[in-house]
């Protein structure tokens, strides 16, 4: 049996931390934290802009995040001893953060005093299940941000193109859709997209790697490679309902931003007696996020401590506000139904 007495110090971080590590070398614990949130990966391909996050004076900003557009009016005729033009453009912005979520918990040293388990155990599954939850809930925010911000199809002799968006029947989502997507993404002045399925092409782009080793195979798999796809199966039907919806995203169009308030590394205790420390998600490859802990220590059976946790996550995302022209956001919806109202 196990427990932590006293003042929560650097050396029971570090323990926690050995834990949490340990829980995820472990392939039988590792299945139990394994995030749902693969459209994160999108946003962090689909990000370029940098950040730089604002001091506590500037109170009704977070973070300062600034942009690069190359923006162009096209050729012109030659004129002699003209020079100059078009200049790229750098956009520097200040914004809030609203998102703003935490995922509470309590642990009772108390608890363990007749438990297989020990406390140092236990925190760092909890610890673990929060960073877990709270990246599959802003995988969701992402979704609402793509929705919000969807532009208009440039596209418009495309077979599936219908007043500005575009609809799909559902059995075209095949690989002979990709060269479509292709071009799509040529004429919305897309060069580097990212196609994010929630499903839609899942199943094909299955077969087409199962059945590689045939020619009609090889055909299949080299559509699909032709273009950066990510695929997230739960946080786009989760959020779309009924309504299936593919994403077309350029890069650059979106920046993420993420704010800490306490250090990494050493906790500091205030004067009411909570602990504060921040630390990055274990999940780092998905999407490099930090959160904010804090802990609130009661007195417990036996002269133990309970521990009230907040871990909290302070981001949001965004679209680029400066782009060439307003209809282009660089987002473009792909739902799959057939046009209406064209």
């Amino acid at each position: 049996m196990s427990t932590t007495q006293g003042v929560f110090s650097e050396s029971v971080l570090n323990a926690l931390r050995v834990k949490m590590a340990e829980n995820l070398l472990d392939s039988r614990v590792k299945l139990q934290f394994q995030p749902r949130a693969n459209a994160l990966k999108t946003l962090a391909k689909a990000t370029t802009a940098s950040f730089t996050p604002l001091n506590a004076r500037e109170k009704d900003y977070d973070v300062e995040l600034e942009w690069i557009n190359v923006c162009s009016n096209g050729v012109e005729s030659f004129t002699s001893c003209s020079f100059g033009g078009d200049k790229a453009s750098t956009n520097i912005k200040k914004y809030s953060l609203t998102y703003d979520k935490m995922r509470p918990f309590t642990i009772d040293e108390a608890d363990f005093t007749n438990n297989d388990f020990d406390f140092a155990e236990v925190m760092a599954k909890l610890m673990l299940k929060a960073d877990v939850e709270l990246l599959e809930d802003f995988a969701k925010y992402f979704i609402s941000i793509l929705n919000a911000n969807v532009g208009s199809d440039a596209y418009t002799t495309g077979a599936y193109y219908c007043a500005g968006d575009t609809y799909i029947p559902a059995n075209a989502w095949t690989a002979n859709l990709m060269p479509y997507l292709m071009m799509m993404s040529q004429l919305n002045q897309f060069n580097n997209p990212i196609l994010l399925d929630d499903g839609l092409l899942y199943q094909a782009f299955l077969a087409a790697n199962f059945n590689a080793g045939n020619d009609n195979g090889k055909g299949a798999q080299a559509m699909f490679q032709g273009m950066n796809i990510d695929f997230d199966l739960i946080n786009p039907v989760a959020v779309n309902g009924n309504i299936l919806t593919d994403y077309l995203i350029e890069t650059g169009s979106l920046a993420w931003a993420n704010k800490v308030y306490h250090a990494e590394g050493t906790p500091t205790i205030n004067q009411d007696g909570i602990i504060k420390f921040s630390q990055p998600t274990k999940f780092g490859d998905i999407l490099p996020l930090k959160y904010d802990v804090a802990m609130k220590p009661s007195c417990s059976t036996n002269n133990l401590t309970k521990y009230d946790v907040s871990v909290r996550l302070k981001a949001d995302i965004f679209v680029n506000p400066t782009g060439c022209t307003e209809t282009n956001t660089g987002i473009l919806a792909l739902n799959c139904g057939v046009c209406q109202g064209q």
